[in-house]
């Protein structure tokens, strides 16, 4: 299990009820006592039961119960399904999971989502890398050329405009992204060309 060290915090089964801890994780935006299962997310088949439990936010614990805590009295947690759905993609929920360390997922979305209009769309860019270009190459099935990845996506085919306008009307025609993203999205090429 080659993310089992990535963990933090255990699940435990006493007295027929599963208990959780947290530990102190230091990764991401700050730092906090959380319970982590990469475990859960990344390999899923592992599990019977597809709402595991792979994240546990500090105030999701009852207060001074961060040490043990059964399933019933947790205020809040997040299940692989939960954070995909959130975030609308499998590659955001796991860089997400892995970025927590004391907040709520919607908190650092939220901060993401910000975050992303500054930096080029990057988040569209995810959804148009996963759902849009890697499923053309896999049609495309060109043995002699492999499909780049993401990093190279962002600054190459996401910065040529045709790219990104045909990518973004796929997935707007998908109902992943609104009209408005897409505007958002395409605005960065449209200040180009006035300026040229």
């Amino acid at each position: 299990m080659k993310y089992k060290n990535l963990n933090c915090g255990k699940k435990i089964k006493r007295k027929g009820e599963w208990e959780y801890t947290s530990e102190f994780c230091n990764d991401g935006a700050g730092n906090g006592y959380v319970y982590k299962n990469f475990v859960a997310f990344y390999e899923p088949q592992r599990y019977k039961n597809q709402s595991e439990i792979v994240y546990i936010p500090e105030h999701g614990f009852p207060e001074n119960k961060t040490n043990r805590a059964i399933e019933s009295e947790l205020i809040s947690s997040y299940s692989r399904q939960a954070l995909i759905d959130l975030t609308m993609n499998e590659t955001l929920a796991g860089e997400l999971l892995e970025e927590l360390s004391w907040q709520s997922p919607e908190a650092l979305w939220r901060e993401w989502c910000e975050d992303s209009d500054k930096h080029q769309h990057w988040i569209l860019a995810q959804y148009a890398y996963d759902e849009v270009y890697l499923p053309e190459q896999k049609c495309l099935e060109k043995i002699y050329r492999e499909p780049v990845c993401f990093d190279e996506y962002l600054h190459n085919e996401w910065q040529d405009y045709g790219n990104r306008k045909e990518s973004l009307e796929h997935l707007k025609a998908w109902n992943i992204i609104t009209p408005e993203e897409v505007k958002a999205a395409m605005a960065d090429f449209e200040k180009q060309e006035i300026m040229s």
